[in-house]
């Protein structure tokens, strides 16, 4: 027997008028990166706006082409809620969050 959580089915997620926020320092070719790349087209697909405050790299490009937003070219510390906080004060005169 497996105490998994099951997730929901993608399908029914509707993001219409969401805006989602991720905070990655760099976006080379990393697993988190990539992963950073699969959510914004999963979000832009689902009807939300997907933003990525980062210092840009390799990835960049595909996440827009996604659909995905690149907020912030300055420098990212770290994923840390800490260092994301203070990310997203740089990056605010870039992008409006309701």
């Amino acid at each position: 027997m497996s105490n998994r959580f099951q997730m929901p089915s993608t399908d029914a997620v509707d993001l219409t008028g969401r805006t989602i926020l991720q905070v990655v320092p760099e976006l080379e070719t990393g697993g988190a990166e990539i992963t950073t790349m699969e959510m914004a087209e999963a979000i832009v697909q689902a009807g939300g706006r997907a933003l990525v405050a980062s210092e840009g790299g390799a990835l960049e490009s595909r996440i827009e082409a996604a659909g995905g937003e690149i907020v912030c070219a300055g420098r990212v510390k770290n994923r840390s809620p800490s260092g994301a906080m203070s990310t997203i004060g740089q990056a605010r005169c870039k992008m409006k969050l309701i």
